[in-house]
């Protein structure tokens, strides 16, 4: 049955890099120790998923058993793992394989009457999971014809707990801004101890009592796993029938076995499985996502988790901190890593998958708790001043564009594809070192930061010009127009910076010879 419960089925390697075999409760346990620094197995953009899986069950076990400390015993964990599915008792729903599919499997729901002959043979994890890439390109699919019962495993929870919109019948999970949003995962981690992020989210959970109320209630007693549920694609449960930690599915998925080798089955259905979460926007006290001030959750572009991005997160005037973001008094001595993660995905399509740890010094932590307002003044002026550099910049490219003159237009696509690699290049050359000024200015005296903030502006400035020059240099011009469409861009830069005041109090312009890695002079 390859029951995960029981059996040793998860790899894991520990923080000196010894492999180890473990069940799903031994796996808690050993996170609770700290023996565990990561799942052999994981695919990249299957980690912020697992994480929130385990930390969710982890929670929900302790809840039912009225536990308020994490057990470092297996024993324990399995205990507590069985009270959410005591009407199982032969652990149904914690393995993958159910003959029977009239009663719940792992991550797989209950199908009424057993019957299975409007399912679809897949016959890979990588096939089930939630990657499309373009012409097979990059990342292949469908190439785990030896798959282990960790990978099916692994597939199911992105599968179930990140998916969104795939065509008719192929609804996602309510945990996301719209069909074609994304499920991020940002929360903080200790550095040194591989099982700090999970004690901490699971302690955070449980300590919450449930995070943000949802608009039409709190359940306590609501459904937690929904894969125990019966589902024969029209049904749905409505969000306020659900407990605050609920674990999803979104896809109506079995597996089965022939000739010994394992595959899935799946099926479309005709109706999501969670109803009344269409007016909520993916505000649904998910612990890990931040939602927007007009109550939207926080869903990944293709930039990823820019600095501009990171710093909109941490300001109170445009997000809500998830319960995963909330400072501990040891973050105040030691510091801590902020970490987000998220598939980008679009309309038939994944866009990356995407990573960001910044670490985070103790000093910081402590004007962000002490003095909110201080840290959140410093913040948004830096991610401000990057955000009208680029506004500047492509201004300075669209003109260069037109040759310097309205009359002398491009073509709209031609524009747009010579303006991207500079854009791109500029969100490169400010990422630079940009989070290490930011604590260094955080962590000065007030009389200094005003000094510190002036010399990174003006760095700032020196390297998006040089952008613009280089620009200059590739763009075909008849030698006629060449000077004056050079002149008009740069004219056109430094004008839009010349409009706010604190560019034209930082800085005099640099010429245009100096090196953006020097900085330019007084």
């Amino acid at each position: 049955m390859m029951n995960f419960l029981e059996e040793p089925l998860l790899t894991a390697a520990s923080p000196f890099g010894v492999k180890s075999r473990y069940s799903l409760p031994g796996s808690l346990a050993a996170l609770v120790r700290g023996d565990i620094a990561s799942f052999s197995a994981l695919r990249s953009h299957q980690r912020h998923v697992w994480h929130a899986f385990i930390v969710q069950l982890g929670a929900l076990a302790l809840e039912k058993a009225k536990e308020t400390q994490l057990p470092d015993d297996e024993a324990a964990w399995r205990l507590m793992l069985r009270g959410l599915t005591a009407m199982w008792p032969d652990g149904e729903p914690w393995s993958l394989l159910v003959p029977d599919a009239a009663k719940p499997a792992l991550l797989q729901a209950p199908v009424p009457g057993g019957d299975l002959p409007q399912f679809r043979s897949v016959e890979t994890p990588d096939a089930l999971d939630i990657l499309v890439t373009s012409k097979n390109h990059d990342l292949k699919s469908a190439r785990m014809h030896n798959a282990a019962p960790e990978d099916w495993l692994f597939a199911l929870v992105s599968l179930q707990t990140q998916q969104g919109i795939m065509g008719a019948g192929k609804y996602g999970i309510s945990r996301m801004n719209g069909g074609y949003g994304s499920r991020p995962v940002v929360g903080l981690d200790s550095p040194g101890d591989a099982g700090s992020r999970f004690r901490r989210d699971a302690m955070a959970l449980l300590s919450s009592g449930g995070g943000k109320a949802p608009p039409h209630g709190r359940n306590r007693e609501g459904i937690a796993l929904l894969w125990l549920e019966p589902w024969n694609g029209s049904a749905a449960i409505h969000f306020r029938e659900l407990h605050p930690f609920y674990i999803e599915i979104c896809r109506r998925v079995r597996l089965g076995v022939s000739n010994g080798k394992v595959f899935a089955m799946d099926a479309a259905s005709s109706a999501a499985r969670i109803c009344g979460t269409e007016h909520l926007k993916g505000d649904t006290g998910d612990p890990w996502t931040p939602v927007s001030e007009d109550g939207r959750s926080f869903t990944v572009s293709g930039e990823g988790f820019s600095s501009r991005k990171v710093a909109g997160i941490f300001a109170p005037t445009k997000f809500r901190l998830p319960i995963s973001l909330q400072f501990s008094d040891s973050d105040r001595v030691n510091g801590v890593s902020f970490v987000a993660q998220s598939v980008c995905r679009g309309q038939g399509k994944t866009q990356g998958f995407h990573e960001r740890r910044i670490f985070v010094p103790a000093k910081a932590v402590a004007l962000f708790t002490d003095d909110r307002d201080a840290f959140t003044e410093i913040l948004e002026r830096r991610a401000g001043a990057l955000s009208e550099l680029r506004l500047a910049l492509r201004i300075g490219l669209f003109v260069l564009c037109q040759r310097g003159s309205p009359g002398a237009a491009s073509g709209k696509d031609a524009t747009g594809r010579f303006m991207e690699a500079p854009l791109q290049q500029f969100e490169i050359v400010t990422e630079r070192n940009f989070f290490e000024g930011l604590w260094e200015e955080m962590c000065a005296g007030s009389d200094d930061r005003a000094a510190i903030y002036k010399k990174w502006l003006r760095l700032q400035i020196a390297r998006t010009q040089q952008l613009l020059l280089e620009a200059q240099q590739i763009l075909p011009f008849p030698s006629s127009e060449r000077y004056w469409a050079k002149a008009q861009s740069l004219h056109a830069f430094r004008a839009m910076l010349a409009k706010s005041l604190p560019f034209r109090d930082a800085l005099k312009f640099p010429q245009a010879r100096e090196s953006a890695s020097a900085g330019p002079a007084g």
